[in-house]
Parts: C-alpha cells; structure tokens; sequence
C-alpha cells in the first residue's frame, strides 16, 4: 500500500496495470483487472496522472480493458475524469472513440448521465477541435456515434464551439471528406477528378474538415498538406485546385487559422496557383488571417526573412503613387506609343 502511489519511470503500479504495461500500451485482460481491485480495495488513487498527464482511466480505454474501465468509474471519486485531459488533449472517450471501444464509451458515457454531464462528455474539444462524435466518424466508427445517442445526448445538440448540430459536426469528420482533403493536399489530381465523378461527392468541395485545421479541400490544395501548415507547391497541386474550382469550390473559405487561399498559396510558395486565384472573380485580396496579415503582408514578410525565396505576384500588383516600379528608385520608362512623352 506504501509503494501504490509511487512513481517510477513517471508510473506508479495502477498506471502500469492499466496499461497492461511499464511503457505504452497493451491490451488489458481480466488478470490486470484483478490486480487493479487489489490495489484500489487498497489505497491506490485513481486521480493521479502519469508523464503523459493521462489517468488510469485513459490508460484502461487504451489497452481496450473494459472491464477496468468499467472498475476504475466505480471507484473514481470524481466522475468528471470522464473529460479529463491528457497531454495530447484528449479524453478517454476520445481514445474510446478512436479505438472503436463502443462498450468503454458505454461505461464512460453512463458514468456521466449519473452526473447529467453527457452532453459536456461529447462537447469536449482537442486543439483541433475535434471530439469523440468527429473522430468516431473520422476513423469508420459508426458505433460510437450510436452509443452517444442511445444514452441520451441529441446529436441536434448545438455546439457552443462551432454553433453547429452534433450531426452537422460529424459530418465534417465524413471518411469521404477527409479521403478528398488528403488527396488534394498530396496533388493526386486524377484520383481527385475521378472522385469528384462519383455521384453526391461534389457537395464536400466546400465541406471544412475538422481534423484538419478546419481547411477545405481547396484549402489543402493550396497549403499543399492537410494537418500541417503548409509544404511545397507544386504543378500537381495547382491541377488539383483547378479540378475543385471547376467543381464550386469557394475560393475565400478560410481555415482554422483564417487563412484564404491564397494565404496558403503564399505559404507554399506555389506562383501558378497565386496567378490562378487572383484571377478568379470576387477572390477577396485584402482579408487578414489570425495574425492579422493579408496576403500581401505575409509574402512580404516571408521574402524579408528570407525564409523561403517566393514569387511576387502579389507585389507586382501593387502600383507605386509615383510610377515607381516597387523594386526601383528610378521612374518606370514610358510605353512608347509615337506620341512624345515627358515624365514629370
């Protein structure tokens, strides 16, 4: 009972039993579950957390030990470790969710009726924003989802994140949507066409996927990636955002971030794609993102940091007051049209 409580390697021995392992995870069965009543019929405290911030309760989620699981809500003191956060900002339903434990989140989302919290369960957000209803969806869970209703949470629950229905959320975690975001973001523009040919797949071309910063399939074209920043742009992308731009595609959507397009564009350095989107009509140039930066601003900035050497489109739009070219400190020469001209 002294040594219950103790940390070593950033585990005690509820952790490791959890766990069904010293390091990572395991799966759980029935002789870990028995050792864990020993230690809890003792003084074994189900509140304390490991290195990775994570209770005994995520880790039983993620052995897949549901019977530990369902142990570790009889004990615990505090049902509201339910929407408790690890270091990666998820919860155990998450990790139920993402691992297709439909009986875990059963447990989990029980424990929380007790305590009339299921719908604050369901709303719980990782810095993605992203919940256990987007991520079920995300992963192909269909069980999930159906267990956050039969115990009691209407998915026409409004989101106080987002003001959208639950439904509506999952929706932006649809397996379709995702499988267009990546596509586009790996410049697969045959595979992007072909899809976009299937029936009822056009309407997600201006769907925002959650799970990845909240950017459309445009969005991911011209950041030429899905959940990272941005990468490279390149002659694949640029085909990939005509395809969508054929398709409807809203070229002012905006992403997690507030990023345009043409923010992204920017970022990845990709010029045909700039010259593309300042072409198409009601393309809104002057809209800042989260930092406050326009598109201009931020090629700007990133040709000073020289942290990359991008094309300057943008900058070549914009005229001097003096008919000075941007880049010189001389006026520009006057076209010759046969008519004598003077510069003044």
């Amino acid at each position: 009972h002294t040594l219950a409580n103790l940390l070593v390697g950033g585990r005690n021995l509820l952790h490791c039993i959890s766990a069904a392992s010293v390091k990572g995870c395991s799966a759980g069965g029935q002789q870990h579950t028995k050792c864990a009543r020993m230690l809890l019929d003792g003084e074994a405290n189900t509140e304390i957390p490991d290195t990775e911030e994570r209770l005994p309760l995520h880790l039983a989620v993620m052995s897949m030990n549901h019977s530990l699981v369902n142990l570790l809500l009889e004990k615990c003191s505090d049902l509201m470790h339910v929407c408790r956060k690890d270091k990666q900002k998820w919860t155990p339903l998450m990790y139920a969710a993402k691992l297709n434990c439909s009986r875990a989140a059963s447990f989990l989302l029980s424990a929380m009726r007790r305590t009339f919290m299921t719908s604050e369960a369901a709303e719980v957000y990782d810095e993605d924003k992203v919940n256990a209803v987007i991520i079920a969806r995300q992963n192909y869970n269909e069980e999930v989802p159906k267990v956050v209703v039969d115990y009691g949470l209407n998915l026409q629950h409004r989101s106080k994140y987002f003001r959208k229905t639950l439904v509506e959320l999952s929706n932006s975690g649809n397996p379709k949507l995702l499988q267009i975001c990546e596509i586009a973001s790996s410049g697969e523009f045959e595979k992007l066409a072909e899809l976009l040919s299937e029936d009822g797949t056009r309407c997600f071309v201006n769907e925002h996927c959650l799970g990845l910063r909240d950017r459309t399939p445009l969005l991911c074209a011209a950041a030429a990636a899905s959940s990272d920043y941005y990468g490279y742009g390149t002659d694949d992308h640029v085909k990939c955002a005509r395809i969508l731009l054929d398709n409807g595609a809203d070229v002012n959507q905006l992403d997690a971030d507030r990023n345009s397009a043409l923010h992204l564009a920017v970022k990845s350095n990709n010029r045909s794609l700039i010259s593309i989107l300042l072409a198409v009509d009601g393309i809104l140039k002057e809209c800042k993102n989260i930092d406050g930066q326009t598109p201009l601003e931020l090629e700007t900035q990133l040709n000073d940091s020289d942290c990359k050497s991008l094309p300057r489109p943008l900058r070549l739009q914009q005229k001097h007051p003096d008919g000075l070219d941007e880049h010189s400190s001389s006026p520009q020469e006057p076209k010759k049209t046969g008519k004598k001209c003077s510069i003044l």
